[in-house]
């Protein structure tokens, strides 16, 4: 008798197995709380605006002996980038010595011929209704060093570049403005000037455009 309960038990044990996997697959492979325990079926139920439109677009700019890596990303069914991953290397290395990760429509490399090989400058524009620029430097040679990371407001001149390593900037502490209100779209432009090779800022004569 005891031989034919040991085998009804490996019977009852084979039975069971099978309907357990039945029933996991038909109650959809979740977990006690609901949630499924599988993280690709998690992965798949992200809204379309958290997946990527596409392969995230990669530009380089070499300045002497450093790389500067943008790769700029974008959300589904948008033109517009969701960041842009700015990663700057030295010669092969893998470990960046700088990273900055910007939020806004535009970073790219302002080009002019009156900047130096040593220096790289860099746009930022947020856009948008309150749309403001930012200006960035860096200094590649003899050693990488960051000179600017300057808010210029909504102001965008004609020129950031105005002379031989030199730069014209809005003045945030101006604070000069049109009329009575003292709101962001009535602020005058009042310029000044950033020398990148003495790293100084330079006071422009009123009304003339030029470095005192």
């Amino acid at each position: 008798m005891k031989p034919t309960h040991r085998h009804l038990s490996w019977a009852l044990v084979g039975l069971a197995v099978p309907l357990a996997i039945a029933t996991f697959f038909l109650d959809g492979g979740t977990g006690s709380n609901g949630s499924p325990d599988n993280p690709i079926e998690h992965f798949v139920e992200l809204t379309l605006e958290e997946q990527p439109q596409m392969s995230p677009e990669v530009s380089v700019h070499h300045s002497n002996d450093y790389r500067f890596v943008f790769t700029k990303r974008y959300h589904i069914d948008s033109d517009l980038p969701a960041d842009t991953i700015l990663e700057v290397f030295k010669g092969d290395e893998e470990r960046p010595v700088e990273k900055y990760v910007s939020f806004t429509w535009v970073l790219d490399v302002i080009e002019d011929d009156l900047i130096s090989d040593d220096y790289v400058l860099l746009r930022e524009w947020s856009g948008g209704a309150s749309c403001c620029w930012i200006i960035h430097a860096f200094q590649t040679k003899p050693g990488f060093k960051r000179l600017l990371n300057h808010g210029n407001d909504h102001f965008k001149p004609e020129k950031f570049v105005v002379g031989k390593d030199t730069l014209e900037l809005y003045d945030p502490d101006s604070e000069v403005y049109s009329g009575n209100s003292r709101s962001h779209a009535n602020l005058v432009y009042e310029p000044i000037h950033y020398d990148l090779r003495n790293e100084r800022w330079l006071p422009v004569a009123p009304g003339t455009g030029d470095s005192e």
